[in-house]
């Protein structure tokens, strides 16, 4: 896009004004031009300027592979939660008011974008970000935002016939206790327009059965929503599912209606236990980081857990550890959830902690002769000894020491470490209060030379295995000491070493110009330690 736009020196795909760019682009890419599965064939008459972009060339991923689904079981859950947001709302209030961005706990995407079926004119469909999105010239609807996550679906426009909204692809079995919920908001004024979910069952997949909304033509003050009994279709099997917009034989002008959330349901997913073994496993008061972990429950029963601070909402995963980017207080309350397959959440385990009571403004100095020297300052009520400790990280053998300092004590000193420049975590602890945490790099004065062994020799032919080193930067060939060139990825020129992720692995075998020839080869680490290697 940034080619298509005048220049590829910019990251237009990263800034807030173009995301509605980058989203028609990728329906483009998989629906095609056409941006309807249905019709999913290269369109040169089809107007893409606004984004840039041409639909003469391109069919779309719809035209070669059919859809596919996971959606199975007797549960189902949307939001329709493209796992990004400019705030997290739940259930319809904004718990976090800040941008953020989690893979992880994006919704089940819809399966066809957007298959709508109307003999009048289409309505408009998108997802909503909220008033702070730039939804972009195409799109007329009232932003409204998300019920839950970041996102909710938006279908606007002159509605003067049965639009019906195709949206997954299912396998989901109805018995006498299956039901269907949906929340919704509807912006635009009273009008006789009726909102019902279509169903198509496995026996009869061509037909859509309607099962109608009560009142969903009536203008909603936020989020409404309502429950619908699937007991009559019990033994059935829903094959897909979606919206249909009926007029009821008028021409509705300006309508539009939001969904926030569709759950099935047959009420026999438990809600699961709180969560066990929650617990802080780094603490960084300098940069309000911080690491927690708990006890990793099965799938089966859990599907995702919510972490909060003070009631706002931190972020979700489904993982037994989560990475807290940027605390919001230094003391607080977190609270852990574990969320269900139908949605429903656990009771919290809950976990304090109070970062005031603990050293902050730590530095570290390392030293190539293997010492450290730790600085901190104490809190205002500093009470205890204090324990430092200095595991190393991400190493196959761990290197462990502690050292104490006296009470009220703001600096101590390691010795004998090692100087490899491994990564390492320190935990400072005062008297009986929280460790917290700071991370670095030991002083790195050593790196092993290039193992002969790595050197493949086949007639007058060489090839070079790339180092195992973990730090390993620059590898440097010299043929009678003059250096060899190697071409890397992306351009045309050549360097007179081989970098690490850029050197072409086909440059990796080469012929001296003579068989007796003296090869040297140097290895070289991030900091700038260097061993040298001969090879005859």
């Amino acid at each position: 896009m940034d080619e298509e736009l005048g220049g590829q020196d910019t990251n237009r795909r990263a800034d807030n004004a173009y995301q509605w760019m980058t989203f028609i682009r990728d329906r483009v890419w998989w629906s095609g031009p056409n941006q309807n599965p249905v019709r999913a064939q290269r369109n040169p008459s089809v107007d893409l300027s606004d984004v840039k972009a041409s639909g003469a060339n391109w069919d779309g991923i719809a035209a070669y592979i059919a859809e596919r689904s996971v959606i199975r079981g007797s549960h189902f859950n949307t939001s329709f939660n493209t796992g990004h947001g400019l705030q997290y709302v739940v259930n319809g209030v904004v718990s976090n008011p800040k941008e953020w961005s989690n893979i992880n706990i994006q919704d089940i995407p819809v399966t066809w974008q957007w298959w709508l079926d109307t003999k009048g004119k289409p309505l408009s469909v998108d997802y909503d970000y909220g008033p702070n999105y730039t939804k972009g010239t195409r799109f007329t609807y009232q932003p409204v935002g998300a019920y839950q996550g970041g996102s909710s679906l938006v279908v606007n426009g002159e509605l003067n016939s049965d639009n019906f909204l195709r949206l997954y692809k299912t396998d989901l079995s109805v018995n006498q206790n299956s039901n269907l919920s949906i929340t919704y908001n509807k912006p635009s004024s009273d009008d006789s327009s009726v909102l019902s979910i279509g169903l198509m069952f496995k026996d009869n997949p061509g037909q859509v059965v309607k099962v109608s909304i009560p009142n969903s033509g009536k203008q909603t003050t936020g989020w409404v929503s309502r429950n619908l009994d699937l007991s009559p279709y019990q033994g059935k099997t829903i094959a897909a599912f979606g919206l249909s917009f009926d007029n009821t034989n008028k021409t509705i002008k300006n309508y539009q209606m939001n969904i926030g959330q569709i759950k099935i349901t047959d009420g026999s997913a438990r809600k699961p236990a709180a969560p066990t073994g929650f617990k802080i496993t780094k603490a960084l008061t300098d940069t309000n980081e911080m690491l927690v972990a708990w006890d990793l429950e099965d799938y089966s029963k859990v599907k995702q857990y919510n972490l909060y601070e003070n009631g706002s909402y931190i972020g979700g995963i489904y993982d037994s550890t989560y990475y807290i980017k940027s605390l919001n207080h230094k003391s607080c309350e977190l609270m852990l959830t574990a969320v269900g397959a139908d949605g429903t959440e656990s009771e919290p385990a809950r976990l304090s902690y109070d970062l005031n009571a603990a050293v902050s403004h730590i530095k570290v100095e390392t030293k190539e002769n293997g010492e450290a020297t730790v600085t901190w300052k104490n809190p205002s009520k500093a009470d205890g000894t204090v324990k430092l400790t200095l595991i190393t990280d991400y190493t196959d053998t761990v290197f462990h020491k502690t050292i104490m300092a006296d009470n009220g004590a703001e600096t101590a000193t390691f010795t004998d470490l090692p100087t490899n420049g491994d990564r390492y975590t320190l935990r400072i602890v005062t008297g009986d209060h929280e460790p917290v945490a700071y991370t670095g790099h030991l002083a790195d004065t050593m790196i092993e030379p290039y193992a002969k062994e790595n050197v493949t020799v086949t007639g007058s032919t060489y090839t070079l295995a790339l180092p195992t080193l973990k730090d390993w930067h620059y590898l440097y060939v010299y043929e009678n000491d003059v250096p060899k060139l190697f071409g890397v990825t992306y351009v045309s020129k050549k360097f007179p070493y081989i970098v690490r992720g850029r050197t072409k692995l086909s440059e990796l075998t080469f012929t001296p110009t003579s068989r007796t020839s003296s090869l040297k080869i140097v290895l070289e680490d991030y900091a700038g330690n260097q061993a040298t290697t001969y090879v005859r």
